[in-house]
């Protein structure tokens, strides 16, 4: 399930690249990083609630 949850954010990456003058490296970079700090938020969410 957390999984599923990860994806959409793939579909972000050309509006990113765009935005940041079509610098994919760097975008790519910034989607990576949110990929692996997503479960870690969902968990510290999950342990406050």
């Amino acid at each position: 399930m957390l999984i599923q949850s990860i994806t959409p954010m793939l579909t972000v990456l050309p509006m990113l690249a765009e935005q940041n003058d079509m610098d994919v490296d760097f975008s790519t970079r910034i989607l990576t990083e949110s990929i692996f700090i997503f479960p870690f938020a969902v968990v510290v969410i999950m342990l406050l609630v």
